[in-house]
């Protein structure tokens, strides 16, 4: 080890230990005034020590950066605990000083939470490095701007300790002047190795000798203040009465001169003490010196003599005091000097001060207060306001809101209401409340409630104290929930709808597809049915996004290409735009599929050119819709909103520009949180929503826009992979579909009658011996009865009297092994069922396509089950 480290790190470890001792010590005498902020202090100094040690010790860079933050423990809380330590001896009866220590200690816990913080240390320094010094490794690093602030503020509270420190220290009595500066030295010697390590301006930069000098000279220093309240007490005692006396004393020698006074006198005569001393009296204290003319020749036994003298004050007019002047005589009664008291006879003054103070504090509470707080006359002529009224009605200052009548500041309707409201107050002496409106300087309008009390002054009503709280938030608030609540009214009532709707569309599919099996192809009522299946099926895709929005579908995902899904609704995306809109389509060939929702998908395109269109207000403009494919790396991703999770690669992009007005960047912070809209009539969601479905499908979306030049927003989906398997059937298959010759007993348990009966003619028509009920109580009872030659259960979920899932707990207790198939006009979410040992269940939501019943059904009777794609 070089020879430095050796000699720091013995140091350090005597240093330790000195510090242990002292700690001892006071913890013996830890009744004595200063013992726990000393201990407080000697505890930091250790930790500070301690962990520096062990840095050095250290060869790796991470065990040194531990410890270097561990430093700061010690580091942060030294410079509080000192200068507390010596508050605590130079202040020992202040009420204040106790509330004081916590505000000393905000700083270093917020310099402790930095250097702990993963990122947040950066603040303090970085760029930690070994370097070598010496034939050893040492740490080095940066500084920044928090360990400038935080030193600053350090050097401040040393500053502070250190000078009462040495205020103490002139003051002890005998001291002698190579001692003085010893102990001085001894505390400022840390402090200006210190700032030349932090200024690099140490020969051996590397090493910080804050630790060592602090823990050997500091502490003693510190340790000698301490020793010399707990030793000299008698000394300490007097001198302490001397200055805490609430009196004025001034001790005068033979020649009328000041030897000594304590600082009350000094305070009342704008004076210090240091200055003082040695003058006339007669200069300090005018009047005094024919008072002490009888005393020049005074005997020991001869009474004081007292009289009221007036001093003069700075700042707040005059001190009535009165004075009593006795003869001061040595041991040998010999007369020496004359002893002077005053005693502050100034109640009238005092008072007044107080009630000035009484007031001042009640302002800052009145001030301080979150709510507008006014003081109406009789005539509603507003006498006193505090500063949240100044701000709630917006005005500069006090004086342009005193001296308004109160009443003309609320909305000019609700005026008559409020001053009956305020007559009733006065009439039946109670408080009362209400709200209203009231006007700011600027014309704007706030939503208030006002809580008024009547004022008396011996019984008689002299005005009005109003307490007027802004309830624009919560009013906000509330019509939120009460929009959240209409939605969720709508979502169930959009559920329902879907949920009987399905059951429709179940029976028209069958039914048609019923029809088609005894028509040939090539007949035109066949056709006129096929186109009828056809609408049965885009109607069957808006019950899905019914159920979606309502949150009881499930999206039906399926691969896509996006210029044909634009193609195919290029007529329903012109009917929402203008006329006078030019609408540009730039779709680029070839785009690879997507796996999405066409529904919506098709949602989310056209809320884009929609948005777009309501951003050319003048009502021309262009809007332009392009598609292509992007390669995006890790760094381009993170413009994008919504993909985290995506990985660098080809995007499939739909582009939709405006030439609108743009978005403020005001606005472009809040575009995407719920409920927040700049139209008068939005509700806010159409955005959040619209991510949130991008989300879903995996995929991005970013946002250009310059004010005043329109806006871009590009969405992208990551490409198909892998292609999905197709288990929908053909509409021209549904002929054969349905021809099938099946045998066994199936049980029918539907409430809907069409839809029973349907399903009773498909199954019947495909061959198979139908059973039906149509509840799942009448359901249970059938199964119970013949449940031996049942081969099949279809069981529907929503149904009165008893449910499917309780129907099929029953009848999974009578035979586990039925099968069964499950369907319900919601989606398979709707549905959870544990996987059966024996029998098996399948869940398909309505509508479905008969055939692809027929082909599950008959799958389930021949053992061979999958889960067909309705």
């Amino acid at each position: 080890m070089n020879w430095q480290f050796a000699i720091v790190v013995v140091a350090l470890l005597g240093g330790i230990v000195l510090d242990g001792a002292f700690w001892v010590m006071v913890w013996q005498r830890r009744q004595q005034r200063g013992a726990y902020a000393f201990m407080a202090l000697m505890t930091g100094l250790t930790i500070w020590s301690a962990s520096y040690c062990i840095e050095l010790l250290n060869t790796s860079l991470t065990a040194k950066f531990f410890w270097h933050r561990a430093a700061y423990l010690g580091i942060t809380t030294v410079p509080a605990t000192w200068c507390y330590f010596n508050l605590r001896l130079t202040f020992p009866y202040s009420r204040w000083l106790p509330r004081l220590m916590p505000l000393l200690f905000v700083e270093p816990i917020v310099v402790m939470v930095l250097s702990w913080h993963s990122n947040w240390y950066t603040i303090l320094w970085d760029n930690f490095h070994l370097q070598p010094f010496g034939g050893q490794l040492v740490l080095a690093f940066d500084r920044h701007q928090g360990f400038v602030y935080h030193s600053l503020y350090s050097y401040l509270l040393l500053t502070i300790g250190t000078v009462l420190y040495g205020s103490r220290v002139f003051r002890v009595p005998s001291i002698r002047l190579s001692q003085m500066v010893l102990l001085v030295l001894g505390i400022v010697g840390p402090f200006i190795i210190n700032v030349i390590y932090v200024f690099d301006l140490s020969p051996i930069p590397l090493l910080d000798l804050t630790p060592l000098a602090l823990t050997t000279t500091g502490a003693t220093a510190g340790w000698f203040i301490f020793y010399f309240e707990l030793r000299d007490v008698l000394p300490i005692l007097h001198r302490a009465l001397f200055e805490s006396m609430n009196d004025g004393v001034i001790m005068l020698d033979f020649n009328h001169r000041i030897a000594n006074l304590n600082p009350t006198a000094a305070r009342w005569l704008n004076t210090n003490e240091a200055s003082a001393l040695d003058e006339p009296i007669d200069d300090l204290l005018p009047g005094s010196q024919e008072i002490i003319e009888g005393y020049l020749t005074s005997q020991p036994g001869i009474s004081p003599q007292n009289t009221v003298l007036t001093l003069s004050r700075s700042t707040s007019g005059y001190r009535y005091v009165d004075l009593s002047v006795s003869a001061l005589h040595d041991r040998r009664n010999r007369h020496i000097g004359q002893l002077l008291v005053m005693r502050n006879i100034s109640r009238l003054k005092r008072t007044e001060q107080a009630l000035r103070e009484s007031e001042a504090r009640y302002r800052n509470l009145i001030d301080l207060s979150p709510d507008a707080i006014t003081v109406t006359n009789l005539d509603s002529v507003i006498t006193v306001c505090n500063q949240s009224a100044v701000e709630l009605y917006g005005v500069a200052s006090h004086k342009e809101l005193i001296g308004r009548r109160g009443l003309d500041l609320i909305k000019k309707e609700q005026r008559a209401q409020f001053l009956e409201k305020t007559r009733y107050i006065l009439q039946t002496q109670s408080s009362g409340e209400t709200s209203c409106t009231v006007i700011r300087n600027d014309g704007s309008t706030v939503e208030v409630e006002i809580n008024s009390s009547p004022l008396y002054d011996n019984e008689t009503p002299i005005g009005i104290l109003s307490i007027v709280r802004d309830i624009s938030e919560r009013l906000r608030a509330e019509e939120t929930m009460r929009q959240v609540q209409r939605m969720e009214g709508i979502g169930v009532l959009a559920g329902g709808v879907a949920h009987d709707f399905n059951n429709l569309l179940t029976s028209i599919l069958a039914q048609n597809s019923l029809a088609l099996t005894h028509l040939s192809q090539n007949e035109h009522a066949a056709q006129h049915i096929l186109k009828s299946v056809k609408s049965a099926e885009r109607a069957a895709d808006l019950t899905r996004q019914l159920l979606a929005y309502a949150g009881k579908g499930q999206f039906q995902i399926q691969e896509l290409d996006v210029n044909e899904l634009i193609r195919e609704n290029d007529a329903l995306i012109e009917t929402a735009v203008s006329k006078s809109i030019e609408l540009t389509l730039a779709l680029d060939e070839g785009l690879p599929l997507i796996k999405a929702d066409r529904g919506q998908l098709q949602q989310v395109i056209m809320n884009l050119v929609i948005n777009a269109a309501e951003a050319i207000e003048t009502g021309i403009g262009e809007i332009s819709i392009r598609t292509g494919v992007r390669g995006l790396s890790t760094v381009d991703l993170l413009s994008y909103v919504g993909c985290e999770a995506l990985q660098p690669g080809p995007f499939v992009f739909v582009n939709v520009s405006d030439s609108g007005v743009g978005i403020h960047p005001d606005t472009m912070k809040r575009i995407f949180d719920p409920f927040f809209t700049t139209k008068t009539d939005g509700r806010g969601l159409g955005l959040s929503a619209l991510l949130g479905v991008i989300r879903s499908h995996g995929g991005g979306l970013h946002v250009r826009t310059t004010p005043g030049l329109g806006s871009t927003f590009t969405v992208i989906f990551p490409p198909v992979e892998e292609p999905l398997v197709e288990h929908h059937l053909p509409i021209s298959s549904s002929q054969q579909g349905l021809l099938q010759n099946l045998a066994g007993t199936v049980l029918i348990v539907e409430d809907e009658e069409p839809v029973r009966l349907v399903l009773q003619d498909l199954l019947e028509f495909a061959g198979l011996t139908v059973l039906t009920a149509e509840n799942g109580r009448d359901g249970v009872a059938c199964f119970a009865q013949h449940m031996t030659n049942i081969d099949l259960v279809l069981l529907d979920l929503q149904m009165p009297i008893m449910g499917g899932r309780e129907a099929l707990t029953e009848m999974r207790k009578i035979r586990p092994d039925i099968n069964v198939i499950v369907f319900s006009g919601y989606s398979e979410s709707q549905f959870s069922q544990a996987p059966d040992e024996i029998g098996s269940t399948l869940f398909i939501q309505k509508p479905f396509h008969p055939p692809s019943l027929v082909k599950t059904v008959s799958a389930m009777l021949n053992g061979q089950i999958f889960e067909p794609n309705p």
